[in-house]
C-alpha cells in the first residue's frame, strides 16, 4: 500500500494534473498507510517475544529424551515391586540443568506403606514421583526397587495422587 502512495505521489510530482482533490488523495492515502505502519510496530517487541519463546518450545519438542520408551533393548523386569530405596540422588530436569531440583536425596519407601510428601512449592515433591515411575533418570545416585511383585501387579496397585492445595 505504502508503495502504491509513492508511486501516486511520483506522479503527480512530475504530471501537469496536480489538481487540489488528487493532492489531498495522495496526503488521505499517506496517512492511512502511517497509521497503519504504527499501529504494526508497535507490536513488534511482542512479535520478537513470541519468535524467542517459540524457539524454546521448539528446543524442547526436539529434545531426545535419554530414556527410550519405544526401545526394545534393555531389560525388562517380569516382578517389580516390595521396598523403594533412593540412595544420594541428585537431579537436574534436561530443560534447565543448571537448576539442580535433588541434592543427595536419601529415601526409603517400605513396602505396603503409603507414603505422603509434604513441603514448600518447588521442594521437589513430583520430581521424586517422576524419577521412581523413570519419565526421568538422576544425575548421581541411585534408585532401586527391591523385585517382589509381578510387574503388573505394582502398575496396578502402585500409584501417584498429585493434590494442590
Amino acid at each position: 500500500m505504502l508503495s502504491v502512495c509513492l508511486f501516486a505521489d511520483e506522479i503527480l510530482i512530475f504530471s501537469s494534473h496536480n489538481s487540489e482533490s488528487m493532492i489531498k488523495d495522495k496526503n488521505y492515502c499517506l496517512d492511512f498507510c502511517d497509521r497503519g505502519l504504527a499501529l504494526s510496530l508497535s507490536y513488534f517487541a511482542q512479535f520478537a517475544q513470541g519468535t524467542v519463546a517459540a524457539t524454546r518450545v521448539y528446543e524442547i519438542i526436539d529434545r531426545i529424551p535419554d530414556i527410550d520408551p519405544y526401545s526394545p533393548h534393555g531389560r525388562i523386569l517380569s516382578t517389580v515391586g516390595g521396598r523403594i530405596e533412593i540412595k544420594g540422588v541428585t537431579f537436574a530436569y534436561p530443560s534447565r540443568p543448571e537448576t539442580v531440583i535433588l541434592r543427595s536425596l536419601n529415601l526409603v519407601i517400605p513396602s505396603a506403606k503409603t507414603l505422603a510428601l509434604v513441603g514448600a512449592s518447588g521442594g521437589g515433591k513430583s520430581t521424586v514421583f517422576a524419577l521412581i515411575e523413570r519419565f526421568y533418570d538422576p544425575i548421581n545416585g541411585k534408585l532401586l526397587i527391591i523385585v517382589l511383585l509381578s510387574y503388573w501387579t505394582w502398575l496396578r496397585n502402585g500409584g501417584c495422587i498429585s493434590e494442590t492445595i
